[in-house]
């Protein structure tokens, strides 16, 4: 994670640090790659140290264990806010912000405390703009503070000029101000590049921003990337898909999303119905954290146990045989996206498993 945020120059220098060695650090002439490496073990340090606090109910609702409501937020706010008596380092005091911000997410709190929580890591630690510029980027964009985005994608752009991340959120602020041709433009240029950038969320901004445009065709063009060619694959955009689908009248394509879902034991997002129904409108639902809510399969205690059956069947000679599984090996997991957005995940430490993914948010 700090390779992928931090600048390139820093990113350069850990390299070195890994290739010099801990024991050559005390040399002179390597005295700002000690530095850097003392930052990040720092960094890391508070980083496990604060979201070991919170981690197991993480992991429990990456796998659907539990609901985000199951999670005693103010017990762990507490906690955090406890830590944080106890402390002047400006690492630690940073990450006790930055974990308050990601727990309030996860728990999808409103977009207010979020901000507040993250605002709050930048004045804790200014110089660790690489923790939160990207998600303090997306909640200003989620708050209507579209200048104070802005002045964010100018530091992202100062911190790595190649990154995509800056003129993906100018999309995303040009399409909540319903400029979808300006948005589809910028994207144009990411997606032209994909071969070498591979900023997959392109392609997802562009189906979202044709989708408000009413050109379901074009939208389903890069959908189908996102689905069928896997190139962004997971809850949100399959949904995305479905939804497309739908409006195209491809009821056969909308099965099959269907039927892919429940092999994963999930069911078509209830935000669907709701939304070809007039309950929700576009807005209503692109705007949220989560912009289509999860359905999990709920299976009762009789599937339960034939599955339980399943799991350990016996052969003639009383050895176990393994269960073999619902989808082809080449089939990738498919799982909750934190946000089709940047997944605060996409923008932020995460657990092991959940980083393996957004941002990706997730990771």
């Amino acid at each position: 994670y700090f390779y992928d945020k931090s600048s390139l120059e820093e990113g350069q220098k850990l390299t070195w640090t890994d290739k010099v060695g801990k024991s050559n650090l005390n040399a002179p002439w390597n005295k700002e790659l000690k530095k850097t490496y003392t930052d990040y073990e720092a960094a890391m340090s508070a980083y496990e140290k604060y979201y070991a606090l919170f981690s197991d109910y993480d992991e429990q609702i990456y796998y659907n264990a539990i609901a985000p409501d199951d999670v005693p937020y103010d017990d762990l706010i507490k906690q955090l806010e406890d830590e944080r008596d106890k402390t002047e380092s400006s690492a630690d005091l940073a990450f006790i912000s930055y974990c308050e911000y990601y727990l309030a997410s996860m728990c999808r709190k409103d977009n207010d405390i979020q901000l507040e929580a993250i605002e709050r890591c930048k004045q804790d630690a200014p110089e660790y703009d690489w923790l939160y510029l990207t998600p303090l980027t997306e909640a200003y964009i989620k708050a209507g503070k579209y200048d104070k985005a802005e002045e964010c994608c100018k530091q992202l752009e100062t911190k790595n000029a190649e990154d995509n991340y800056a003129d993906y959120y100018r999309a995303k602020i040009l399409r909540n101000k319903k400029d979808y041709d300006g948005a589809l433009r910028l994207l144009e240029t990411m997606i032209e590049d994909y071969d070498t950038n591979g900023f997959y969320l392109a392609l997802y901004e562009s189906a979202i921003c044709n989708v408000f445009k009413g050109d379901f065709e074009a939208a389903e063009t890069f959908a189908a990337r996102c689905y069928k060619d896997q190139e962004y694959l997971n809850y949100t955009t399959v949904n995305l898909y479905a939804l497309i689908c739908k409006e195209l009248g491809d009821e056969k394509g909308y099965d099959e999303t269907v039927e892919f879902l429940k092999g994963y034991d999930f069911l078509i997002s209830p935000t669907i119905e709701k939304y070809l129904k007039g309950e929700v409108t576009l807005e209503e639902m692109f705007s949220t954290d989560r912009v289509f809510d999860e359905a999990v399969i709920v299976k009762d205690d009789d599937e339960k146990t034939d599955e339980k059956k399943d799991e350990a069947k016996t052969d003639d000679s009383g050895k176990e045989e393994k269960k073999e599984d619902k989808t082809e090996a080449s089939e990738p997991e498919i799982k909750e996206s934190d946000t089709a957005e940047v997944e605060t995940k996409e923008a932020e430490p995460a657990s092991t498993k959940a980083s393996e993914t957004k941002e990706a948010e997730n990771k």
